[in-house]
């Protein structure tokens, strides 16, 4: 009988301790608990660099940080939206640094695995471990203008890439702050560096190069050109997609890239 009264006890005991247990599970199945209390508020775009091939593509390369762990990270083409990878899921963390109110942060680091792509007009977009999507300004534009092509042009045949413009030889020689944007100049057999036209030593020329269709300069950018002549043979247009160093990106020559100056 004690041990029938010893073996009801412990069941008794077994059924209270179960019971008890999944009450404490379902207690637990009903806190919500916080979707966004691990992901990034803060991003740094800062870090990235875009080395400029003779080709015509750029490879993004450096790093961004955050405030949390990044899981995804890519490169959308704003005129096709194709998307290309750029990030590496394992982000590592650095030591902690101060914030702008004093307190000891930790720094997550991303470094970017590289990628190929066109000149183009680009954004960045974290879309997967951040509050909300975030997104990065625009990088690149598309650019024309008009430009002489003959001695018989009625426009300038200098040309700043960068400002997308074309000046006159006495506009460029007359002003230093143009001289210094002017990379290249128009001929009979096409582009060629600035420091090859007419009196040239007496301007200074921004260093520059050009390849097949892609303009390199130490100004910053890197640019697709099409060149097209008008009919009467005067004047054309020069027309392309340009990007420029930015807060967001930095355009570098890549090495075996020599800028004439």
């Amino acid at each position: 009988m004690k041990k029938i009264a010893k073996f009801s006890a412990f069941m008794v005991a077994a059924m209270f301790a179960a019971t008890s247990f999944t009450s404490c599970g379902d207690e637990n199945d009903n806190v919500t608990p916080d979707p966004n209390g691990d992901l990034a508020e803060k991003v740094n775009f800062d870090g990235l660099k875009a080395i400029a091939n003779s080709n015509g593509t750029i490879d993004i390369v450096g790093e961004i940080t955050a405030d949390k762990k990044l899981k995804s990270f890519v490169l959308i083409n704003v005129e096709t939206n194709e998307e290309t990878s750029l990030g590496d899921k394992n982000t590592t963390t650095k030591e902690k640094e101060v914030d702008e109110n004093g307190k000891k942060v930790k720094k997550f680091t991303m470094t970017v695995t590289g990628a190929n792509v066109p000149v183009g007009i680009y954004k960045f977009k974290i879309k997967e471990g951040v509050k909300k999507p975030m997104e990065s300004d625009v990088m690149g534009e598309r650019y024309s203008f008009e430009l002489g092509y003959g001695a018989k042009s009625t426009l300038g045949s200098y040309v700043s890439v960068v400002n997308s413009k074309a000046y006159t030889q006495t506009e460029v020689e007359g002003s230093a702050d143009v001289a210094k944007n002017v990379e290249f100049v128009l001929g009979d057999k096409g582009l060629k560096p600035a420091t090859q036209a007419k009196n040239a030593g007496k301007v200074a020329y921004a260093k520059s190069a050009i390849f097949a269709n892609t303009i390199i300069t130490s100004t910053g950018c890197i640019a697709t050109y099409e060149l097209k002549e008008n009919a009467d043979g005067k004047n054309g247009t020069m027309s392309g997609i340009i990007m420029k160093s930015s807060s967001i990106l930095t355009i570098e020559p890549a090495a075996g890239v020599t800028l004439t100056k």
